[in-house]
């Protein structure tokens, strides 16, 4: 299954940049056991400033047809490192092509 990560943002050059950097290599090297593959990190910015209906518009726009969506919200349900694999690498075995990670605009 290819995992795709969809964030409102830049990072650019950035202490965060490399902390990412240094996440998404070690998933593609630890993810491949599990049938996952990472396929893109698409950041998206909201030129026009137009708030979080807007955000979610753009974010739509980037979201691979017929994939599982998780959005990433600090008030969202947590799971564990354990959990969460559970959940993609089950998607996996039944046939899921594609899981799409929503990351959406600072509140």
């Amino acid at each position: 299954m290819k995992i795709s990560i969809s964030a409102v943002g830049r990072l650019r050059n950035s202490p965060e940049k490399e902390l990412v950097d240094d996440y998404l290599s070690r998933f593609s090297k630890l993810s491949k056991p599990f049938g996952l593959s990472l396929s893109s990190v698409i950041e998206i910015e909201d030129k026009k400033g137009g708030g979080p209906m807007s955000e979610a518009k753009l974010l739509l726009k980037s979201l691979q047809r017929g994939s599982k969506i998780i959005a990433l919200d600090e008030r969202g349900v947590t799971l564990s490192s354990k959990e969460f694999t559970n959940y993609l690498s089950g998607w996996a075995a039944d046939g899921v092509g594609y899981c799409h990670l929503v990351i959406g605009g600072a509140d």
